[in-house]
């Protein structure tokens, strides 16, 4: 059965290396349900502590995948797997050893 993916993006205002992937994720050649968590809202603290310093952040399905500036290909290419139920994840996530709180979606 086919999945339709679900990406989070860890963001905030006047971040230009957000901006640039938000078009980047406007122009994927498959379907998926994006979710935008601003870390800079209070209930996003957790987000903000572990991410800081690393948006933009990319998770898929709930899963750290990616950070910084992320190539339509390699999008298209988690995406992809994802879609035919592929546990998709990366190595990377900054800070580690901080637990990541729940997404919003959970």
């Amino acid at each position: 059965a086919r999945v339709r993916p679900i990406l989070t993006l860890f963001t905030k205002e006047q971040c230009s290396l957000c901006d640039v992937l938000k078009e980047t994720l406007a122009k994927t050649q498959h379907a998926h349900t994006l979710v935008q968590v601003d870390i800079t809202h209070p209930e996003n603290k957790p987000w903000f502590a572990k991410y800081r310093y690393d948006i933009p952040v990319l998770h898929l399905n709930g899963v750290y995948l990616a950070k910084h500036r992320i190539t339509e290909d390699f999008i298209n290419a988690a995406l992809a797997a994802a879609t035919r139920g592929e546990v998709v994840y990366a190595t990377g996530d900054p800070n580690p050893a901080l637990p990541a709180p729940p997404t919003p979606l959970e």
